[in-house]
């Protein structure tokens, strides 16, 4: 946890050292439940955001979610931290994270990969999950 805050306090101190720039950011929370009225408390609320600065083709971005489980009575955070190179086509990057779920907490590491074909926008990442109890494997392709 102290590296995740020392990189996190890092990162955000990257503007001002190197001269770099916020390339991006965003902020959104999202709501489901589901229809049925006899589980309404079945249900996940989740708030986060990500900023990203830019100096030339390379990349810093920061990501923190915080999310709720309504039946469980559960509640998460999401940590993410990730060194990016723009290409002409796409960027490709390395990123670290760490959660925490209901008293237990995997990190992650891994590559990603970023593009688009016309209005179509994809990413990809292949990344390793150590956990408390279990490690294992991830890959993703939204």
């Amino acid at each position: 946890m102290q590296k995740a805050i020392v990189l996190a306090l890092g990162t955000m101190l990257l503007p001002a050292v190197a001269g770099a720039e916020i390339t991006g950011a965003e902020i959104g929370g999202e709501y489901s439940t589901l229809a049925d009225g006899k589980a309404r408390d079945v249900n996940k609320s989740t708030l986060g955001g990500a900023m990203e600065f830019g100096f030339g083709q390379f990349g810093a971005q920061i990501d923190l979610k915080q999310r709720y489980y309504g039946l469980a009575d559960w509640d998460g955070t999401t940590f993410g931290l990730h060194g990016i190179y723009h290409l002409n086509s796409g960027s490709i990057g390395v990123f670290v994270g760490k959660d925490w779920i209901h008293h237990d907490r995997v990190e992650n590491y891994g590559l990603e990969y970023a593009s688009s074909i016309g209005a179509l926008n994809y990413d990809a990442s292949y990344a390793w999950l150590d956990g408390r109890k279990d490690d294992g494997y991830a890959i993703t392709f939204d």
